[in-house]
């Protein structure tokens, strides 16, 4: 039984993506690389546990070492559309006749994101619920200066770091320039 979504993971400790398949990248820090594929049978419903397996999942490592998620991490999560993970190899030829279709990949890469930046949204907020009723005192930091940070660089026991969710253009070319502390990478299909 075939999946209908397939993900690459892959640690970042910052990385470039091409926008306009000219000139124009956006920048991430650390955090995860998603790189993402829908095949011809995925439907909207499907989303869901990848995303929820993916953001919750222990993928990275913090600045202690130890196994955390990106949540946990609060680390950046770039998205990357990724076709080319439909693929198969006939005699010496790729094929991509699992893929979804453009039109519906487009609306399904689009609910992904959505999915993804509900779930750090909800993160955040609780994570601020739980940090204003266990303190009583006031923090020398105000909330809208951590908002303002571009690509702010998780680190263990910074509270006011925001994620910021990035993503590719779906159809597009998507050059990128990573760093990584290795090829931590792995591929889940759903």
């Amino acid at each position: 039984n075939m999946g209908r979504v397939r993900v690459v993971v892959q640690q970042m400790e910052e990385a470039d993506l091409l926008v306009d398949n000219v000139s124009q990248y956006i920048h991430s820090g650390r955090g995860l690389i998603l790189y993402v594929c829908f095949l011809a049978e995925c439907t909207a419903e499907d989303l869901a546990k990848p995303v929820k397996e993916i953001m919750e999942g222990k993928l990275l490592l913090s600045a202690e070492g130890r196994p955390c998620s990106v949540l946990d991490a609060r680390g950046n999560i770039l998205i990357v559309p990724q076709a080319t993970l439909a693929a198969t190899i006939k005699g010496k030829y790729l094929q991509y006749r699992t893929l979804v279709e453009k039109e519906k990949g487009l609306e399904l890469y689009n609910h992904f994101i959505h999915l993804v930046r509900q779930t750090v949204s909800a993160r955040v907020e609780r994570d601020a619920k739980q940090a204003s009723s266990s303190s009583s005192s006031s923090s020398s930091s105000s909330p809208s200066s951590s908002l303002s940070s571009p690509s702010p660089s998780p680190s263990s026991g910074s509270d006011d770091i925001v994620p910021v969710v990035q993503h590719g253009v779906y159809g597009n070319r998507q050059g990128m320039r990573i760093v990584s502390n290795g090829p931590h990478s792995h591929m889940f299909e759903y």
